[in-house]
């Protein structure tokens, strides 16, 4: 871990020298763990790039760290876990890879995971050249917030280098819970932020996370569940089917648009944008 660089205000030198190297490339494809099982190989002609591996800082009394964008999100959590901190998100991959693929696991997103962990993202463009989204603190600004937009974007607008996250403490008493049959919906609605509700064919889960009594007295509201192993943190990801538009549509409209202002030469990952229709 280095503390020599302010990384929200100066470019560590492994990613200036990445984006030199970028620069000169006439394609290029992302290359991370692999994790996701669905990114295409690319063509005999585009170059492999790999995102930087490590821990930048940590700021625990911040609940903020900054790592390369090729970090094991695992690395992460137990760097994390010295401080009893954590993020909510799988230790599958890296975290580049996590942001990319949005990978939730069985998270909600509305509870304080991908996108909204993200506070900030360094990012070589796919000509080279070096830019940031978001901000190290979290605070309200005017105009488009670009950290929800590379999040998801499968590496089609440019390579995340590097990643500022917020962290959280790790709650003092979890129980997990579930029940088989049918979920019944009045039961969930009636919890106050579950941390995870899973609902399958033949059973629901739900994880309960915080003071011991608060969980204790939300348990009571579930008569029927039972307390049960917990989840595997990272399910099989899989990309998610694409919804088909016409090609007037505004959405397509849009990821058309984005594509061709990130990269009007088609320069990054020429196979999964032609898997996704999205060559400009």
């Amino acid at each position: 871990m280095s503390a020599v660089i302010n990384p929200h205000r100066q470019w560590p030198q492994v990613i200036s020298d990445l984006a030199e190297e970028i620069r000169t490339m006439d394609s290029f494809r992302i290359q991370g763990t692999s994790s996701t099982y669905v990114v295409p190989q690319g063509h005999a002609s585009e170059r492999l790039v790999h995102a930087p591996i490590g821990i930048i800082s940590y700021a625990p009394d911040e609940l903020v760290l900054v790592a390369y964008a090729g970090t094991p999100v695992e690395t992460i959590q137990q760097e994390l876990a010295t401080h009893r901190q954590r993020i909510r998100i799988p230790t599958l991959g890296s975290i580049g890879g996590a942001l990319a693929t949005t990978r939730n696991g069985y998270w909600e997103t509305s509870n304080s995971t991908l996108p909204n962990i993200i506070l900030g993202c360094g990012v070589i463009s796919a000509n080279g050249e070096l830019f940031r989204v978001g901000a190290a603190t979290v605070k309200n600004v005017s105009g488009f917030d670009l950290v929800k937009v590379m999040v998801g974007s499968w590496g089609l607008l440019g390579l995340v280098a590097q990643v500022t996250i917020r962290c959280e403490p790790i709650p003092q008493s979890s129980l997990w819970l579930h029940a088989q049959g049918p979920c019944n919906e009045l039961l969930v609605e009636s919890l106050y932020r579950p941390s995870i509700v899973a609902r399958f064919e033949d059973r629901t889960v739900i994880l309960l996370e915080g003071h011991p009594q608060d969980v204790s007295d939300e348990a009571k509201k579930l008569p029927g569940f039972v307390e049960c192993a917990p989840l595997s943190d990272h399910p099989t990801p899989l990309l998610r089917s694409r919804i088909i538009v016409e090609k007037s549509s505004p959405i397509d409209q849009l990821e058309r648009r984005l594509r061709a202002s990130f990269d009007p030469k088609n320069k990054l990952n020429i196979q999964l944008a032609r898997l996704l229709d999205l060559l400009t």
